[in-house]
């Protein structure tokens, strides 16, 4: 429901009832959000009366109620808060948590549950806020300096410890991790990928380690993976899955089995399937549509 009135990237969670939320922001600034009703869709439903600037990012707290974040008009980090974990449950207004930011965030679940949110400043530096002893506890510099461009990516390590992937302005791939035992301290960075036409994104593979795909220079795509799945360990020398991209893939884990998705150059979607680590991907296909 909606129709042609979105723009950016929308972003999604499953609620503690059972049902998909969706969350986008509109052509007018403000985020709206929809969630599954029956066969269909109910929405679009606004949340807060607050313009953001950039497209949202939702995480889901142990306890089943959501929290999204946005950037806010001011370059500020904008969070709203789900007040009950139904679906059609209601929502506070846009509060800020301070930052300055120049582009959208990212939020994941450190391993104690809490939300740590992660986004770009303005002079190329890579910020985290993470929420811990009932409180945010303000922004800090990732390593790495302020070389940094795009979106970030974040996954979680079998240990529990979060890492960050990001493309610098001479097209690299670095990453930084949590250093064992210390949630505020960050080790890195290192170079996955020495060059990369677009941003990275992260899952975890069968086994438990990590996985990151980049579009490559050429248009291809190419990933990397952990050797061991520990924060920090050695990683895959990077190799191309081939096929055409047009911005990050998207990896999914679906059931037991690993799905990628990439906008190609024509539009349309492309799919790579991953059956086990063993037998590798399986080769595009094509799942049409004009996006």
């Amino acid at each position: 429901p909606g129709g042609a009135r979105f723009t950016g990237v929308p972003s999604a969670a499953l609620a503690k009832d059972g049902r998909l939320m969706v969350f986008a922001r509109a052509t007018t600034g403000v985020t709206e959000y929809f969630y599954e009703s029956g066969a269909g869709w109910t929405g679009p439903v606004r949340l807060g009366d607050r313009p953001v600037t950039s497209s949202p990012a939702v995480v889901a707290w142990p306890d089943g109620h959501l929290q999204v974040f946005a950037r806010l008009a001011d370059g500020t980090l904008g969070q709203a808060t789900q007040l009950s974990t139904a679906s059609t449950g209601g929502w506070s207004g846009w509060s800020s948590l301070a930052g300055h930011l120049a582009g959208p965030p990212r939020v994941a679940l450190d391993g104690a549950g809490h939300p740590q949110v992660f986004a770009l400043g303005p002079n190329g530096g890579l910020g985290v806020d993470a929420y811990a002893n009932g409180a945010w506890q303000g922004w800090r510099a990732l390593p790495g300096g302020n070389q940094y461009t795009g979106m970030p990516a974040v996954g979680m390590n079998e240990d529990g410890r979060l890492e960050v992937f990001a493309r610098t302005t001479s097209g690299q791939v670095l990453h930084v991790w949590q250093d064992p035992g210390k949630l505020i301290q960050w080790g890195g960075p290192l170079t996955l990928f020495p060059s990369a036409a677009g941003d990275p994104e992260v899952f975890n593979a069968k086994g438990g380690r990590m996985e990151v795909f980049v579009q490559a220079p050429g248009g291809t795509v190419e990933h990397s993976w952990e050797l061991q799945p520990v924060a920090g360990s050695g990683w895959a020398h990077p190799a191309s899955l081939g096929g055409g991209s047009d911005g990050a893939p998207v990896p999914l884990w679906v059931g037991t089995e690993s799905e990628l998705f990439t906008r190609t150059p024509a539009g349309a979607i492309a799919w790579d399937h991953l059956v086990s680590v063993q037998a590798g991907w399986t080769g595009w296909s094509g799942i049409g549509g004009a996006f």
